[in-house]
Order: structure tokens, then sequence, then C-alpha cells
């Protein structure tokens, strides 16, 4: 839990956007971007973020799996 509390005071705050998100009562998954501070210099990138989460049956999250890709700036 350590790293993703270090990685979520990089985020920009009010930068965070849902573009979607569906699921049943065994998984679920998350789509969102946000803005980043990565680097030596904290350079600030757009980065989306893929999460998929499987739910036991108390709607406990038992297994989550994460992909992150930085989005290319606009004119590059």
């Amino acid at each position: 839990m350590e790293p993703k509390i270090k990685a979520a005071q990089l985020i920009e705050p009010g930068s965070v956007h849902e573009i979607c998100a569906i699921g049943d009562e065994h998984n679920a998954l998350i789509l969102v971007t946000f803005r980043i501070g990565l680097g030596p210099g904290a350079t600030m990138v757009t980065m989306a973020r893929s999460c998929l989460y499987l739910l036991d049956e108390n709607e406990k999250i038992t297994e989550e799996r994460d992909v992150f890709y930085v989005l290319p700036q606009r004119g590059q």
C-alpha cells in the first residue's frame, strides 16, 4: 500500500477523470486518466490507467491488475 500512497501524492489535484467503469458481481474494469509528475524533475505528463479487479462473494477485491500508459503530448 505504501507505493500507492507515494504515487498518489504525485498526482495533480483535480486532474483525475474517469473514462469508463464496467463490471458485474465478480469483476470490475475502470479506466482513468490523470496528470502526474514523473522523473527526477517531476515532469508533468498525462497518464492512462486501467484497473481490472476480481471480487469475492463479499464484494472485496481479491486480485488487482493495473496497466499504465503515458499519453503522448499534443504536437509531438
